[in-house]
């Protein structure tokens, strides 16, 4: 995590439970997103990262990683070309 802030990336962090929706996060600018594994989530090594949970409705606890990732890269590409 340390490495991409020094290169200049905002780290993103997506998780299962406890993070901002993805719409509320400015994604803009030059920002590194974080999918932990499936069933061990987020190293870590990325506590101080700025974090993102994916609103879910029904009975679903969370995404796939690759799911998840897609769900948030769309967000971050509607956001570059809305702004």
């Amino acid at each position: 995590a340390e490495g991409l802030a020094r290169a200049g990336f905002r780290v993103v962090a997506c998780l299962a439970r406890g993070g901002d929706a993805p719409e509320s996060v400015d994604l803009r600018g030059a920002c590194a997103l974080v999918i932990g594994a499936e069933t061990r989530g987020v190293p870590d090594g990325f506590a101080g990262a700025s974090r993102v949970t994916i609103p879910l409705a029904g009975a679903a606890e969370s995404l796939n990683a690759a799911a998840a990732a897609a769900v948030v890269s769309f967000e971050a590409a509607r956001q570059r070309r809305t702004s």
